[in-house]
């Protein structure tokens, strides 16, 4: 699910066509500016045993944005 979103190459691997690849080197960060805005920040209390993508779920109604916490949160 995590490389859902991630783009696609084109890639000949043999000589006799292209596959379409997810690109790896795909990178996603925050701007330091918006780190740095607490006016951007919403805060919850995580729950005992909560993962992040029940997290997720119960902020955005779903568990596609799990990967955020751990940009925002990087230590």
């Amino acid at each position: 699910m995590y490389f859902k979103y991630f783009s696609k190459t084109d890639y000949d691997l043999n000589g006799t066509g292209g596959a379409e690849l997810t690109n790896l080197s795909t990178f996603t960060a925050f701007k330091s500016a918006l780190l740095d805005n607490f006016n951007s920040y919403q805060y919850a209390n995580i729950m005992d045993d909560e993962s992040p993508e029940q997290l997720s779920y119960r902020l955005y109604g779903s568990v596609d944005y799990y990967w955020t916490f751990f940009l925002m949160n990087d230590s």
